[in-house]
């Protein structure tokens, strides 16, 4: 485990709160009923999978920097090997233990490799993609000029894509999220997180992830299509809870620590690729015995037993992990 000590708070808070937000959406349908559940934490947590790549790329950029030209390439190469080792392993369990026989063979290798294998398989291929465009994107960002030219153009995507989607061709909306373009927010928040050119954020700010699911409510209200994170409240708001957190260690570290120790913190961040792979099989696994059938929550129960249940989620996905370590496989598939 790495030491407590030598790590960032507020950047293991980001990472254990955006994991505990993706099981919570994973497993909300176990014990809670979805049904009149429009506004909810659901929608909230859609901020979890930008600031995920955010400190992602942040985390990169600090090992890239680091190193010299020569060094950079053996590093990246490192890096998508590893990362394709997991995304291979999982697709295959995943592949073997619940693909859907009754469809082709083709049709379920092509579901189970390319980003619909699993809830959050996806998010590999967009870190491949992010991986071997990491120095290019470190142009644009690190060259002014380019950078306020991307940035334009990736704020325009956002609003078409979030409010008129209506008027896109359908090639472009079945590339769906996949694409690396609407992910370049994040990675040069990343990269502008390591090199210090962020104007001051008060941590109030971060309370604006609680304006996506208003922003999610008045776009089903009015019927307008978009996808899950490409939308402008979703973009501001995670850049926003991103910046204000890591600028306010400090402060994130005196309330943090009073409820928790920060080992307990860095075990959660530092296992989060762990609980992200397990915790869709997991899920699978509960919902097949509907629940939620059995239930009527009301909307704060809903809420508290979609924690508990979320929680729980993490803590067999942990235990599993310590498993597979005892018996020599931890490094191997994760």
């Amino acid at each position: 485990m790495t030491k407590a000590s030598s790590r960032s708070v507020s950047a293991d808070f980001i990472k254990s709160i955006s994991i505990f937000g993706a099981v919570f959406v994973h497993s909300f349908g176990i014990l809670c009923n979805l049904s009149g559940f429009d506004i909810d934490m659901t929608y909230t947590f859609r901020f979890c999978v930008p600031a995920f790549i955010a400190l992602w790329a942040y985390f990169l950029e600090i090992s890239y920097s680091r190193k010299n030209k020569s060094e950079r390439l053996i590093y990246l190469k490192y890096r998508f090997i590893h990362l394709f080792r997991i995304y291979f392993i999982w697709s295959l369990i995943y592949f073997i233990t619940i693909a859907q026989w009754q469809v082709s063979f083709v049709k379920n290798i092509t579901m189970y490799f390319a980003g619909f294998g699993f809830a959050g398989q996806y998010f590999f291929l967009l870190l491949f993609q992010l991986l071997i465009l990491h120095p290019f994107l470190r142009v644009l960002y690190l060259k002014r000029a380019l950078r306020l030219i991307t940035i334009s153009i990736i704020l325009l995507v956002y609003i078409l894509y979030g409010y008129y989607q209506h008027l896109l061709p359908n090639l472009l909306l079945k590339i769906g999220e996949r694409l690396f373009l609407f992910w370049i927010p994040s990675v040069f928040l990343g990269i502008a997180m390591v090199h210090g050119k962020i104007i001051k954020i008060p941590l109030m700010m971060s309370l604006s992830i609680l304006l996506i699911p208003i922003e999610c409510y008045i776009l089903k209200r009015y019927n307008l299509n978009h996808f899950t994170h490409i939308t402008p409240v979703v973009l501001i708001s995670s850049i926003l809870f991103c910046i204000s957190i890591m600028q306010n260690e400090h402060l994130i570290k005196t309330v943090i620590l009073k409820l928790m120790k920060h080992e307990t913190l860095t075990y959660i961040s530092s296992n989060s690729i762990l609980i992200f792979v397990l915790n869709p099989m997991l899920c699978a696994f509960f919902l097949q015995f509907n629940f939620s059938n059995y239930f009527n929550f009301s909307y704060v129960e809903n809420i508290i037993l979609g924690s508990i249940v979320a929680i729980t989620i993490m803590f067999f996905c942990l235990v599993i992990g310590e498993f597979f370590r005892k018996i020599g496989l931890g490094k191997i598939v994760f």
